[in-house]
């Protein structure tokens, strides 16, 4: 058994499973926004298969003022691998969401974002953990508003607000609840080349709030290769990554990408760490062949490996309980991307 490095102490919460369920479908989202072309739709930094929002936020970029909707789902499996001295687990993930972008004025527009995510860990051995699995279910979601204001054709601002969750079934609701917001400038080299730099301000669940630098780039460096990469600071876990794309005609496209990711998310009241914090940390790598199915749907299709990760469980307090780190393993996965 895993000796504990803290004490648990219990108190009353409410029981949020069936509520965190409705608001995730209802609410959730990611942030963010960007400068890009139409056939990019999405700003890629090496983390949308796991299923991250970028939504456009162009003023005056569509000159009938009409919204433009992104909507994309995903799933992604994660293989068994090796827990030092806890035994193996294995991942799925699963995830939708919905973006829109509306062009206010000649130099102003906003950006709505929602989505809704989905993780199963399946752990072997319970009795490491006290004779409970660690954690299950875990959901999480996101909502954004970002607005993206034009001081010329170089140079634009952009800020807005971060709302999120992420909890275990049945952890109680307003402690898996976090928030924020973001602000910064964006310069527009070229038609090729987009760097916008910001700063973010997020709320973490049991930790001191985070102020971390918010850095997005787009290199279209000729007409078959594209560059993308940043950092970003959301309200259920932070990204950093970079991928490299190859256009190969008009249909297909196949793409390289290297991420580091965080996810942190409240426990349910029952188990190893009753009301405490799971934080599942990994770096990956994956290679993705992207199919233009018809003028608006995309369809993806995404393998790699995980070349390492984290798992780390906290008290209801903040003190940490156990941490280990996990061995390589592959993962597969799938993504449609509609736009209209």
């Amino acid at each position: 058994m895993i000796e504990r490095m803290g004490a648990v102490s219990g108190r009353a919460r409410l029981n949020g499973g069936p509520c965190l369920l409705a608001v995730a479908l209802m609410s959730s989202v990611s942030l963010a926004q960007s400068h890009l072309d139409d056939s990019a739709g999405i700003l890629d930094i090496g983390v949308s298969d796991e299923y991250s929002f970028y939504p456009i936020a162009e003023p005056g970029q569509d000159d009938s003022g009409r919204i433009r909707f992104i909507l994309r789902s995903s799933g992604e499996y994660q293989f068994g691998t090796s827990i030092d001295r806890a035994g193996d687990f294995s991942v799925v993930r699963a995830g939708t969401g919905l973006g829109f972008s509306v062009p206010v004025a000649d130099r102003l527009g906003i950006a709505i974002g929602t989505s809704f995510g989905y993780a199963r860990y399946d752990f072997d051995r319970a009795e490491v953990f006290d004779g409970e699995k660690p954690w299950e279910h875990i959901f999480t979601g996101q909502a954004s508003v970002i607005a993206n204001y034009a001081l010329d054709d170089t140079w634009r601002l952009f800020g807005g607000g971060i709302l999120g969750f992420a909890g275990e079934d049945g952890a109680g609701f307003s402690d898996s609840v976090t928030g924020g917001g973001l602000f910064g400038a964006g310069y527009r080299h070229s038609d090729d080349l987009t760097v916008q730099l910001g700063v973010s301000v997020i709320s973490q669940i049991e930790d001191d709030v985070a102020v971390m630098p918010v850095l997005l780039v787009d290199w279209k460096i000729d007409d078959q290769w594209r560059l993308r990469l940043g950092s970003l600071d959301t309200a259920s876990g932070d990204l950093v990554g970079a991928g490299l794309n190859y256009t190969i005609s008009e249909r297909w496209s196949v793409g390289g990408r290297l991420s580091w990711m965080r996810s942190r998310f409240r426990l349910d009241d029952s188990g190893f760490a009753p009301g405490g914090v799971g934080q599942d940390d990994r770096f990956k790598g994956t290679v993705v062949v992207n199919w233009r199915a018809g003028d608006n749907i995309d369809v993806g299709v995404l393998g790699g490996m995980v070349f390492g990760g984290e798992l780390r469980i906290e008290d209801e307090n903040g003190d940490r309980l156990f941490k280990e780190d996990y061995d390589p393993t592959a993962l597969a996965g799938v993504r449609l991307t509609l736009r209209f």
